[in-house]
């Protein structure tokens, strides 16, 4: 099984717009020229590129809400914050681990794990 790869909106990938996890963010800027190099040197290594991930505002809060998009469900402890700035990737991994390795590779092939995200 290759590597997978999901963008928390904070990085450029060509033509996408990075919101950031913010609506007037989004609204303001347009599409990206490019591709972060980063994203870029991981796509060349064989990473597949899943969804991208919901985040907190701005990556600039510790508890993983936000305000304009909502807060991802925590899939460990339903009812309790995902914490961190980009929550929808923590959610995403915690997702995958309480499937177990066993299902991951399977759950991966079949899209199930989706980006958490409205923008």
């Amino acid at each position: 099984m290759g590597s997978h790869l999901g963008d928390p909106r904070l990085v450029h990938l060509n033509a996408c717009r990075t919101g950031f996890g913010h609506p007037l963010w989004l609204e303001t800027h347009g599409p990206a020229s490019s591709t972060a190099p980063a994203v870029q040197r991981l796509l060349r290594a064989g990473a597949s590129l899943r969804g991208r991930a919901h985040m907190d505002e701005l990556a600039y809060s510790l508890n993983g809400e936000n305000a304009h998009y909502g807060t991802p469900a925590n899939p460990a402890a339903p009812g309790r914050i995902p914490g961190g700035s980009s929550s929808g990737s923590a959610v995403s991994a915690a997702e995958l681990a309480m499937r177990g390795l066993r299902h991951s590779s399977e759950c991966w092939s079949q899209g199930c794990v989706e980006a958490q995200s409205r923008e």
